[in-house]
């Protein structure tokens, strides 16, 4: 496959993610689940201490970074990501 379509599909499965589970929460989680959602995809392998999530997993865990172009600093509801631009766009 094609490395700029390896990126695009990361990023739709991204926004994807990002809007199957968002959709469901409050607006005042939000703000901590694009926090949760930004860091994760960094692929630090202290994720699970941070956030003090237990992992049950039968092999060791071994985070994947997501190559990701969300502008910093910004709330992940906030923008899109359009494919035939590869790039992540604000909303408004």
């Amino acid at each position: 496959m094609p490395k700029d379509i390896e990126e695009i599909l990361n990023q739709i499965i991204l926004f994807s993610t990002i809007w199957s589970i968002g959709a469901a929460i409050d607006e005042n989680s939000r703000k901590t689940f694009s926090d949760y959602i930004l860091h994760l995809v960094t692929a630090n392998a202290e994720i699970p201490k941070i956030y003090k999530t237990e992992l049950y997993l039968l092999y060791p865990f071994k985070p994947l970074a997501i190559v990701h172009k969300i502008p910093e600093k910004t709330n992940i509801f906030e923008v899109i990501f359009v494919p035939e631009k590869s790039m992540w766009l604000n909303w408004s």
